[in-house]
């Protein structure tokens, strides 16, 4: 599908669009992942980046449905393990830029409330700023999803509406100011 997107636009850029599971190619990494099944479900980070014609590395962040028993330190520690392995992977092994394609933590099931959900956050774009001021690597970070209001019958639990939620728009504000060169 690369080739065939490169062949009608040579300056798309294209990237996969998965979880970021490590798999076969990579059996030290499986560790990583947030359980045995991931690791075998067909999303191999390394080897599906390999790809001809794969210009961005990408990854989800979903740690509230992939540790659902965990505690909030546990997804913390989760989040920083996953995107630091990644974004090392992505410059070292794949040398191309990583964008974290997705990520959220939802309120549906209220396991979570939005202080943690903005902790959740703040640990993305800590990381991923981190790594981009080092000049480590390039992209961005995707949070799902963001709602006007009165769209609220569509949400899954991981909507962000920044009329009723004005700390989380600070927070992705003051994100955004940092990304200005």
């Amino acid at each position: 599908m690369a080739s065939y997107v490169k062949s009608i636009d040579t300056m798309h850029l294209v990237e996969i669009g998965i979880e970021g599971y490590y798999g076969p190619s990579t059996p030290e990494l499986l560790l990583v992942n947030p359980d045995d099944y991931s690791g075998h479900v067909g999303t191999d980070f390394i080897r599906n980046h390999q790809a001809m014609g794969i210009d961005l590395a990408s990854v989800h962040i979903y740690s509230d449905t992939w540790l659902p028993d965990s505690t909030e330190e546990s997804h913390v520690q989760f989040v920083n393990t996953w995107m630091q392995q990644h974004i090392d992977d992505a410059a070292n092994l794949l040398a191309m830029p990583i964008v974290i394609g997705e990520f959220g933590l939802s309120l549906k099931d209220g396991k979570f409330e939005n202080e943690f959900r903005e902790t959740f956050m703040q640990t993305v774009y800590n990381n991923f700023l981190g790594s981009w001021e080092s000049g480590m690597i390039g992209g961005g970070c995707l949070l799902w999803q963001l709602f006007p209001e009165g769209a609220e019958h569509m949400d899954d639990g991981y909507a962000v509406i920044f009329a009723k939620s004005p700390s989380t728009f600070n927070l992705l504000a003051n994100h955004s100011r940092k990304l200005e060169c």
